[in-house]
């Protein structure tokens, strides 16, 4: 399979795109950086494009960590725009299988209750940008098969030092 992966060289990205090398998949990273993959400055148009056209998928896990500094209105829109402007970007290119990575931040922070996928949204900013965000990914429901994938606290013992 070909994927292309944006994010692919940050904390979750580089060990997909190990383990999907491994696994035997061509693996297409999308980085700011040209000597780490496809060039890309979302939103404007370059080789990218076509790569996402190509794939078979694409899984986009473009951000800037929320853990990166303090919650201020500059950073919060930062955040914000980390995550819309790619993946806007991405459904323009029209991905045949969009796999958005998304988070438990969605059901707020209320911690005593059970929560599915059929759960409202909850309270606060983390919450309402995960709304922006994957009401962004349905955008492309009319032409690709899209999955969102919200994912919790993400800890590897081998990147604490």
């Amino acid at each position: 399979m070909k994927i292309v992966v944006s994010g692919g060289t940050g904390f979750i990205g580089t060990p997909l795109v190990s383990r999907l090398r491994e696994r035997g998949d061509e693996v297409v990273v999308l980085s700011r950086d040209p000597k780490h993959g496809v060039e890309w400055h979302p939103p404007s148009p370059g080789p990218w494009v076509s790569q996402v056209r190509e794939a078979d998928a694409v899984v986009n896990l473009a951000g800037e960590s929320i853990a990166g500094g303090r919650w201020t209105e500059s950073r919060k829109a930062q955040l914000t725009s980390s995550r819309l402007i790619p993946l806007r970007a991405l459904i323009g290119a029209k991905p045949r299988v969009l796999i958005e990575a998304s988070a438990v931040g969605f059901y707020g922070y209320i911690s005593d209750e059970t929560f599915d996928e059929t759960a409202a949204r909850g309270p606060g900013f983390l919450a309402e940008l995960v709304d922006k965000w994957e009401s962004a990914a349905r955008q492309a429901d009319s032409f690709a098969r899209v999955a969102l994938l919200r994912f919790g606290v993400v800890l590897d013992k081998t990147a604490a030092r």
